[in-house]
C-alpha cells in the first residue's frame, strides 16, 4: 500500500500518542509539527510530487519519536516508530525503506541518496540559520551533536562549524536561506570573537550590538505576495459591492420618487393600479434598505475583551483606536521582530476582511433578489391590471 492523506491523518494521532509518553514529548511534538510545516512549504515551492512530500512529512513527523534522544539512526531512534506505525497501515516495502533512508539522511554528514531527504534536510538545517532567531531550539541543535551540555563558545564553535560546510539542496531553500546562513556565520563569528578568552559567553550583550543582522523578520517572499495578493482582491471586491450598491441605490431611488409623483397621484382615477403601486413601491425600498446595510461600516470587536488574542487586530484601526500610544506600542513590538507573530496577524487580517465581505455579499444578494423578484411581480401586476 502506497502512502495517502488518510494514513498521514492517523500517522499525527499515533505520533501524538508517542510523543506523550516522554517527558519532554508536547516539546518534541510542537518541533516535529514546526518541521513539517517547513518540509510542506519548501517541497511545494520546489514542485515535488505527492509521494515524496509524504514520505517528508511522516519522517519529520517522526524523527523526534525515538526512546532516546537525541535522535540516532538506529532502532531506538524515531524510524523505529515510524516502522511499527507503516507495518500495521500495511505500507509497502520500499515506502518504509524509503523513510528510514530519509530519516537516516539529516545525521551528519548529510548524504541524502533521494529527494525526499534533501528536503528534510534542508527544512531542518533552515532552523539553524533563521534570520530573527539567533540560538536555535536544542532539539535541532541535538541532532549534530551540539547541546546546552557544552560550554557556550564550545556550543557556538560546533555551530559555526556545522554551518560553514553546510549545504542546500533545493532550489527554494537555496534562494531563501543561503543568504541568512552567510549572515549567521558572521554572527557565530563576530559571537566568538568577543567571547574569546572568557569561560562563558556573554549572549545577552552581544545579541544586543548586532540587531542588524537579524533584523530581517519578514516572511518569506512567497507568503509575502500571497498576502499581498489576498489583500488586493479583498480590496476589489469590496469596490465591486459599493459599485454594485451605488446601481441598486440610484435606480431604485429614482423609480421611487417616480411612482409617489406620478403614479400615486393618479390612484383615485385608476384605483385598480393601487396593489401594483405598492407592491413597486415595496420593492424599492426592501432593495434600498438592504443595500444600505451592505454599504454601511462594518467593525467587528469583541467588547468584553478587546485585547482578546483570538479577535484583536493590530492592523484594523477599529481594534487599536481605543488604546493610547503605549499599549498600541507594546502591541506592534510583541509581532515586529518574530515571523510566526507577524503571519499570524497578516493572516487575521486577511480572515476578518473575509468575514466582512461575506456579510456584505450576502446582503447585496439579498437586494439583488428583492429586486429582481419584486420587479418581475410589480411588472405582472401592472399588466394584470391594464387587461382587466
Amino acid at each position: 500500500m502506497k502512502l495517502s492523506q488518510g494514513i498521514l491523518n492517523e500517522a499525527v494521532d499515533f505520533a501524538r500518542q508517542s510523543y506523550l509518553g516522554y517527558e519532554d514529548g508536547q516539546k518534541r511534538y510542537d518541533c516535529a509539527i514546526k518541521l513539517v510545516k517547513q518540509c510542506n512549504l519548501i517541497g511545494a515551492q520546489a514542485g515535488f510530487s505527492k509521494q515524496d512530500l509524504m514520505t517528508a512529512h511522516l519522517s519529520a513527523l517522526f524523527l523526534y519519536s525515538g526512546e532516546k534522544f537525541p535522535p540516532v539512526k538506529n532502532e531506538e531512534g524515531g524510524f523505529a516508530v515510524a516502522e511499527k506505525f507503516l507495518t500495521e497501515k500495511e505500507v509497502d516495502v520500499d515506502t518504509i525503506e524509503a523513510i528510514k533512508d530519509c530519516i537516516n539522511a539529516v545525521f551528519p554528514p548529510q548524504v541524502p541518496i533521494d529527494m525526499p531527504g534533501q528536503l528534510l534536510c534542508d527544512a531542518l538545517n533552515s532552523f539553524l540559520v533563521e534570520k530573527n532567531n539567533p540560538s536555535p531550539d536544542e532539539l535541532y541543535l541535538n541532532i549534530y551533536g551540539i547541546s546546552s551540555h557544552n560550554q557556550a563558545n564550545e556550543k557556538y564553535k560546533g555551530w559555526l562549524n556545522y554551518l560553514e560546510n553546510l549545504v542546500f539542496f533545493t532550489n527554494p531553500a537555496k534562494k531563501e536561506f543561503e543568504k541568512a546562513l552567510k549572515k549567521k556565520i558572521t554572527w557565530l563569528k563576530k559571537t566568538l570573537s568577543v567571547s574569546a578568552g572568557t569561560e562563558e559567553l556573554a549572549i545577552s550583550s552581544e545579541s544586543a550590538t548586532t540587531p542588524d543582522i537579524f533584523s530581517e523578520t519578514k516572511p518569506d517572499r512567497g507568503a509575502a505576495t500571497l498576502f499581498r495578493n489576498a489583500s488586493r482582491e479583498h480590496i476589489a471586491m469590496l469596490s465591486i459591492v459599493h459599485q454594485k450598491s451605488g446601481f441598486l441605490l440610484s435606480f431604485n431611488s429614482i423609480l421611487l420618487s417616480v411612482v409617489l409623483s406620478i403614479l400615486s397621484t393618479k390612484l383615485t382615477e385608476f384605483p385598480h393600479l393601487l396593489v401594483p403601486t405598492v407592491m413597486l413601491v415595496v420593492t424599492c425600498l426592501g432593495t434600498i434598505i438592504f443595500t444600505i446595510l451592505a454599504t454601511k461600516p462594518m467593525i467587528i470587536r469583541n467588547r468584553k475583551d478587546p485585547l482578546a488574542r483570538d479577535t484583536f487586530n493590530v492592523m484594523f484601526f477599529g481594534h487599536y483606536v481605543h488604546l493610547d500610544w503605549q499599549e498600541y506600542s507594546n502591541q506592534i513590538k510583541k509581532i515586529s521582530n518574530d515571523v510566526e507573530n507577524t503571519v499570524e496577524v497578516l493572516s487575521k487580517n486577511i480572515y476578518y476582511q473575509g468575514v466582512v465581505l461575506d456579510k456584505k455579499y450576502r446582503l447585496l444578494l439579498i437586494a439583488y433578489k428583492i429586486f429582481l423578484y419584486g420587479l418581475i411581480i410589480s411588472v405582472s401586476a401592472f399588466l394584470i391590471s391594464f387587461f382587466q
